[in-house]
């Protein structure tokens, strides 16, 4: 019989567990409704909307609490205020990379940081409120620069680019941790898992940082290297040094900028530099110009010959020098590579083809002149390239004065010491005393410094060079440049004897006969006949007087028998043959082969460069290396076996370390480059970056103590000393740690590894700064595959973003900005360019190189074509000289692209911003130079609608000069010179906007004979009344008649070199186009009879004079018909010179 129901189960135990598990279900469910509804992001949301009211000075703008209550949030209508939700971004053309599918990429961001891209957030916005505004932090702060960056008006909206494109991280997400937010410390990290994470329950944590890291491979960049995001579009990023006046992509330029000068791109192949010049010196004749001695200490440490080089360190690392850790194969590293620098030396004397300097001009070298040379040197303009900080420049009465490292570090010494004077005892304490006292102790620790020390703290304190690339108020006095090597102790390099003189003399009259790749230019010396002295001489002469040739004695490394017999010893275990017979015996050390080719290669080779018996007509040793040195005997067959082994070590060593990536070295034409490929570096997985003992999972790193290790081990004060400080790092597990502990201490991997000589890493060490740190880094995290779709991002072929981007880059290659204020740069040179003004020193502008700002719309693109192939001189009264550069018909072209670039760029901007003021003013007439005489009555700079736009024409007016800075200060003006001077801005902005409107190509027409003589006439009397012949010659300068010290430019180039447009608005307002210049504005602004101020019988006789009488009281035929004779006389090749003006129709000009 069946059982009965209740004997199996009971209806009620089952109910009630049906019961219980419904509750549980339903407590679950709310749970996680509620746990939803009580994300982070609410509440941010929350405070943004009442932090946004409060702003506003309104009741807050929330809709009723319970709207945003769960499962009827969705009520209220998407946007609705105080709603709170997911927002979100698709930005078209922007994609994610996932396991190779491209897909859509979707940030929310913004969902937490709602206030991102609302003006009112803004820091700057805040800080001007008149009121105490809230204390806000992020995410409830607006991205900086609106006008730049994600602003609704911006040329980044928020809709167009979202989040991720720049700074990565998991955009989808909308948890703290999981959108991979990056801390930069374990403190931080500490602090944000307490502050952020969610836990389940109050228990278990939901998430944590390195469970978000097996989920999404790339996190956030931190804050510095934000900038690496900008080559997703901006891939030559060269096109984005300025905006809106102000320098942008500093990190992302630098780091470029570096790359290229370090050499980073000459050992590391990076697609779009693969035919990059080489950085490092030609070494193809190098046994004219360095003795052995010297260049085994350069080859040992580069930085104990010259401080200031830009050459790392490949010897004495922390995995090779006295110290390191030995392997079996590895019992001396120390002296392993001192045989290798042995090795190497020999390799590149044997190598060096012969070599035949210029003839000096006389048989005493003793010929040229040092003062001469020295004067020369400080006026030609060596010093935008050069820097000599034993050079005595001249003081104010032409006499020398302390050298240039003695006043610049006397004078930071004396600021610094300054400046704890006043942190500690106040500004009080700065009596005339205390500043007398401060600055005799600061010349005197200077003057003790040797040159060495001296570069050393010039390196480390001195803003360099490049910083006035990228931010032009780093470019202050005294800025040390790197460009090309510092020349303070070039005696003790390469000594004073009659070889050294004719070495740097035929170096500097043509640079291109010792190195053909050289971008030394030519600085077309003066030489006899033409001249009574030879420049080049004279300077050669000079420049052998700074250092000490007796101070320094470079001794061999091999000098001592018993060290060269060692070395010897290493070197044959290093090439794995049988020692050569040494009468000491002296044992050898256990090193390993060099390289790993089989044992058959190896004795093949070895055979075949030691003992081949033919070796006829200058055979080759290695690859290609003639033996034409009078380092070796001239007959092949007397060279012994020992120096066939040296060579044959150091074309070894020379391809491990990948000399020849950076220099130009006989026989390694075919060499590979040494390091890895960096073209998509920041592609890489995570897992195969070595971090050796600092990776999460060493198990030798979790015996070791991570948190005391520091970035150099505690017993290498060398190594200390060079980087200048010796931090505990903090070495994270993430793609920008990896590399900036890389380019900080690139040996720092092999630490605790025991390897043998040639599987150790061998990245030199370049001793970099951490600004430099920060912008290689940055480069490095830039260098992605772009994930951005071709119509978004920036196309370079033949548009003028390519021309901006190809310019600039070559600019600075060629270091014009060297000289030359190009793209909002300051000028190297400019800083010895300083005269005393009453009590202060001010800028020499008018003894200056010539800025190039607008340089497109001045010049016809032909001419400056011509003129940069062949250099003429065209500012005779300038010591400054323009050189001769190298340059290739295709970098001629990107330069003159260049020019154009920029003044459409800045006619573009300006068009911009005047199309805003137009759109809103309130005047009835358009706003032009006439307006400058009655201001318009609406003060248009006063409406909120454009407080960003009159700030924008603000800066620009107060950075070109336009207007002085109290001039538009409220503070300082009153309403009507408020409204006098903005109206003044406007019409400044519309005059250079219009000018510097060009077309490309090019479509000036070349130029023609006038076809109205009359007026050509006419022109040629207004020309001399005004008597320009005064500053300028036109056409030949021996006439008689002509000015013989001209202080302005030959005007029978006029024709050929400069765009008539440019030449009529010159003449119209020189000052607008270059403030400061010495140019009079005889028509005012383009508006005022030049002879309006002469007396009237005096405009009487000139009128009667002209063929066309109206002339007189017509500025603008004044200027066209000046123009036109200009054009005329010189497509003529007419010479004129100034008349003698009668004494009664000279006084006669005086107004009565």
């Amino acid at each position: 019989m069946p059982p009965r129901p209740d004997e199996v189960y009971s209806l009620r135990k089952v109910g009630l567990a049906f019961a219980l598990a419904s509750l549980a279900l339903l407590a679950s469910l709310l749970w996680w409704v509620w746990v939803d509804h009580a994300r982070p992001w609410r509440e941010w949301q929350r405070q943004y909307h009442e932090t946004r009211a409060l702003l506003a000075n309104k009741k807050t703008e929330t809709t009723p609490a319970w709207f945003n209550l769960p499962l009827i949030d969705f009520l209220a209508p998407r946007g609705t205020p105080g709603r709170q939700e997911i927002l979100q971004v698709s930005p078209p053309g922007i994609h994610h990379n996932l396991h190779f599918v491209r897909s859509q990429r979707t940030d929310r961001c913004m969902t937490c940081h709602a206030a991102i891209a609302d003006p009112a957030f803004d820091t700057d916005h805040l800080a001007a409120r008149g009121d105490s505004p809230p204390d806000l932090d992020h995410p409830l702060l607006a991205h900086p620069h609106l006008d730049l960056l994600v602003g609704k008006d911006s040329p980044h909206p928020m809709a167009a680019t979202g989040c991720t494109v720049c700074h990565e991280g998991h955009g989808e997400e909308t948890d703290f941790i999981l959108a991979r937010h990056t801390p930069a410390s374990r403190s931080q990290k500490r602090e944000w898992t307490r502050r952020h994470e969610v836990r389940l329950a109050g228990l278990f944590p939901e998430h944590t940082f390195e469970t978000a890291r097996e989920g999404w491979d790339r996190p956030m960049l931190p804050r510095e290297y934000a900038e690496a995001g900008c080559t997703q579009c901006h891939e030559r990023v060269t096109d984005i040094m300025t905006f809106d006046g102000r320098t942008i992509g500093t990190a992302i330029n630098r780091g470029r900028f570096l790359a290229d000068t370090l050499g980073c791109v000459n050992c590391h192949l990076v697609e779009e530099s693969a035919d990059a010049r080489r950085v490092g010196t030609d070494l193809t004749h190098v046994a004219a110009k360095l003795g052995r001695g010297v260049l085994h200490h350069w080859l040992w440490r580069p930085r104990d010959v010259q401080p200031a080089t830009r050459m790392p360190h490949s010897f004495g690392q922390e995995n090779n020098d006295a110290l390191a850790v030995t392997a079996a194969r590895d019992s001396d590293p120390e002296g392993r590579t001192r045989a290798e620098v042995v090795a190497i030396a020999e390799y590149l004397l044997a190598a060096s083809a012969t070599y035949a300097p210029a003839p000096l001009p006389a048989t005493d070298p003793s010929a040229g002149s040092a003062e001469r040379g020295r004067q020369l040197f400080g006026s030609l303009g060596c010093l935008g390239c050069h820097a000599a900080l034993s050079h005595r420049p001249d003081d104010a009465d032409g006499n020398p004065a302390d050298t240039l490292g003695v006043a610049w570090i006397a004078d930071h010494l004396a600021t610094q010491a300054e400046a704890r004077l006043v942190l500690t005892q106040g500004r009080e304490a700065l009596t005339d005393e205390a500043l007398d006292r401060i600055e005799d102790d600061a010349f005197a620790r200077a003057e003790a410094m040797t040159s060495t020390e001296q570069a050393e703290y010039a390196l480390r304190h001195l803003p360099q060079a490049g910083e006035g690339l990228f931010v032009a108020e780093a470019a202050r006095e005294p800025v040390f440049t790197r460009q090309a090597p510092e020349l303070s102790n070039l005696r003790g390099r390469i000594g004073d004897s009659p070889q050294a003189v004719a070495w740097l003399y035929d170096w500097l009259l043509q640079p291109r006969h010792y190195a053909p790749d050289t971008i030394m230019p030519d600085m077309r010396w003066q030489r006899p006949p033409a001249a009574s002295h030879d420049e080049a001489l004279d300077i050669a002469a000079y420049l052998l007087t700074l250092g000490d040739a007796d101070a320094t004695v470079w001794r061999h490394f091999d000098e001592d028998e018993v060290e060269r017999a060692r070395l010897a010893t290493t070197r044959d275990e290093l090439l794995n043959l049988p020692p050569v017979a040494h009468d000491d015996g002296m044992p050898g050390t256990n090193a390993n082969k060099l390289m790993s080719e089989s044992a058959e290669q190896s004795r093949a080779r070895q055979e075949a460069v030691l003992h081949d018996p033919g070796n006829r007509g200058n055979r080759t040793l290695t690859g290609g290396v003639l033996l034409a040195s009078p380092a070796l005997p001239a007959r092949p067959e007397t060279h012994t076996e020992d120096q066939r082994r040296w060579v044959l070590l150091g074309e070894r060593a020379i391809r491990h370390y990948g000399c020849a990536s950076c220099h130009r070295i006989p026989g390694m034409e075919t060499a590979s480059r040494p390091g890895p490929e960096l073209t998509h570096w920041a592609d890489n997985p995570l897992d195969r970056l070595d971090f050796g003992i600092f990776h999460p999972q060493s198990a030798l790193g979790r015996r070791m103590n991570l948190d005391q290790q520091h970035l150099y081990p505690g017993h290498r004060e060398e190594l200390i000393e060079r980087a200048g400080e010796n931090r505990l790092v903090e070495i994270a597990y993430r793609r920008d740690a990896f590399a900036r502990h890389k380019l900080l201490n690139p040996r720092i991997w092999d630490r605790g590894q025991n390897k043998q000589p040639y599987d150790k890493l061998k990245m030199p060490n370049f001793f970099l700064s951490n600004r430099q740190i920060r912008a290689l880094t940055t480069w490095l995290l830039s260098r992605r595959q772009s994930l951005v779709d071709a119509p978004v991002r920036i196309a370079y072929d033949n548009t003028p973003a390519g021309r901006l981007a190809a310019g600039r880059r070559l600019a600075r290659e060629l270091n014009c900005v060297g000289c030359h204020r190009l793209d909002g740069n300051q000028a190297v040179i400019d800083q010895y360019y300083q005269v005393v003004f009453g009590p202060t020193r001010v800028f020499d502008e008018e003894n200056a190189p010539p800025p190039l700002r607008g340089q497109g719309a001045k010049t016809r693109p032909d001419w400056d074509y011509a003129y940069l192939r062949n250099v003429t001189t065209l500012r005779p009264w300038l010591h400054t000289r323009m050189p001769q550069f190298n340059l290739t018909p295709p970098q001629t072209a990107d330069l003159v692209a260049c020019f154009a670039g920029l003044a459409q760029a800045e006619s573009l901007w300006l068009a911009d911003r005047l199309a805003a003021v137009h759109k809103h003013n309130e005047t009835p007439h358009p706003i032009d130079s006439s307006s400058i005489a009655s201001p318009p009555v609406s003060a248009w700079f006063e409406r909120p609608r454009l407080a960003a736009t009159t700030q924008s024409l603000r800066r620009y007016a107060v950075r070109n000069r336009l207007v002085p800075a109290a001039g538009i200060d409220p503070a300082h003006a009153d309403r009507d010179e408020l409204l006098t001077a903005h109206a003044e801005i406007l019409a400044d902005a519309k005059f250079l906007s219009r000018l510097q409107a060009v077309a490309y190509p090019f479509t000036d027409d070349p130029p023609t004979l006038s076809s109205s003589p009359q007026r050509v006439a006419d022109g040629e009397i207004l020309f001399m009344e005004l008597e320009c012949l005064a500053c300028h010659v036109f056409g030949d300068e021996r006439a008689a008649g002509a000015i013989t010290n001209p202080t302005a430019q030959n005007l029978d180039l006029t024709h050929r070199r400069l765009r008539r447009p440019w030449v009529q608005a010159w003449m119209e307002a020189p000052g607008r186009i270059q403030p400061g210049t010495k140019m009079p504005s005889h028509f005012g602004t383009g508006t005022t009879s030049a002879f309006a101020e002469f007396a009237p019988e005096y405009r009487e006789r000139l009128r009667a004079r002209l063929h066309d009488p109206r002339l007189v009281d017509d500025p603008t035929g004044q200027v066209a018909a000046i123009t036109e004779f200009l054009y005329d006389t010189g497509a003529r090749g007419l010479s004129k010179v100034q008349p003698v003006p009668a004494d009664k129709d000279q006084a006669a000009k005086v107004s009565q």
